[in-house]
């Protein structure tokens, strides 16, 4: 089965022992999220709330398509997906 990959941000990574890109199963985003959070439980209170839905401050881009837009938890990441997780970035 082809993999779905994550890559976080480097502000993220401090939650992953410096982890920032490896393989989840594909799946609805809630199961996506889920694999992520279940790898890294430190990254479970950061990105997500419990209906899967990205953190006012996080951006999750699959693919390129920010998920924020439409948000659906049920939306089908396909195998082969790469999911970006960045903090958002503030400053003027």
């Amino acid at each position: 089965m082809v993999s779905t990959t994550i890559t976080l941000s480097t502000a993220l990574a401090r939650f992953t022992n410096g982890e920032k890109q490896f393989n989840v199963p594909p799946g609805s985003f809630a199961d996506v999220m889920n694999h992520v959070h279940a790898r890294h439980p430190l990254l479970r209170d950061k990105l997500t709330d419990s209906g899967a839905r990205p953190l006012p401050f996080i951006n999750i881009f699959i693919n390129g398509e920010n998920v924020r837009h439409g948000f659906d938890p049920d939306l089908v990441v396909e195998p082969g997906a790469e999911v970006l997780i960045m903090s958002a970035v503030a400053g003027g």
